[in-house]
């Protein structure tokens, strides 16, 4: 009888309609599994609860045995499984790799840099000790086949051999990132480990583990080293 009641109501009936088309649109449009890959890229991950807790100010790294991922891979239950062994070490860089290093420092020093206050240690770590963070990873097949890599052609078996090595870009998210690494492939890299022994790889890949199987932290100015994990348990 009230036309503008009646417009009103229409309007109102329409829009609600309209908002839950809008909303059921986004949900479907959402992909489940690269939204959980952020998390977790198995069905199962086994760590040290430091690790798993991001409030967490120290990761231990060592809180699964050797024996526990043995036990593990014995069950008859699991299909697949597979390690990431890591270690925290002070990466010494020389050569063509520093030149670039202290390029990009130089060019971009707001990619490092999120406090003022840091500059006078991270310019110590640049220009007097030539070294930064790295974090030494050590891994299985199923880990490696689940690596993000900047570069393509990076063969599982020839990497096992022992001599090769993959090394982080400092930039992450395109295709050219491989571009800014501090190695390029092909470059040597000696790798420094914690306990001080050090041992020459060639670089025949640029990528790193994805953010879930990492410890969930990262240093600003740091490099990620991988290597198998049968290396990895020969060196540390």
């Amino acid at each position: 009888r009230n036309r503008r009641r009646t417009v009103a109501v229409l309007l109102s009936m329409a829009l609600s309609i309209v908002m839950i088309n809008v909303t059921v649109s986004i949900v479907a449009c959402m992909d489940k599994e690269k939204y959980i890959s952020n998390f977790s890229n198995a069905d199962f991950t086994i760590a040290d609860a430091s690790i798993m807790n991001s409030t967490s100010f120290e990761s231990v790294c060592d809180g699964v045995r050797f024996e526990d991922i043995q036990a593990l891979e014995s069950n008859l239950e699991v299909e697949e499984s597979g390690a990431i062994y890591m270690s925290e070490s002070l990466q010494h860089l020389e050569g063509t790799p520093y030149e670039r290093f202290v390029a990009l420092y130089e060019e971009h020093p707001d990619w490092f840099i999120y406090d003022m206050s840091q500059k006078e240690s991270y310019d110590q770590l640049v220009y007097e000790n030539k070294s930064i963070s790295s974090h030494i990873y050590g891994v299985d097949r199923i880990a490696f086949d689940k690596m993000e890599m900047d570069t393509k052609g990076v063969d599982y078996e020839t990497f096992c051999s022992g001599d090769y090595v993959i090394v982080s870009s400092p930039v992450e998210g395109g295709s050219d990132d491989s571009e800014y690494a501090y190695y390029h492939i092909e470059d040597k890299i000696t790798v420094d480990f914690p306990d001080g022994s050090s041992k020459e790889y060639e670089v025949m890949g640029i990528g790193d583990v994805s953010y879930s199987m990492g410890p969930g932290h990262s240093h600003g100015m740091d490099i990620y080293i991988t290597i198998p994990s049968k290396e990895y348990r020969k060196v540390l």
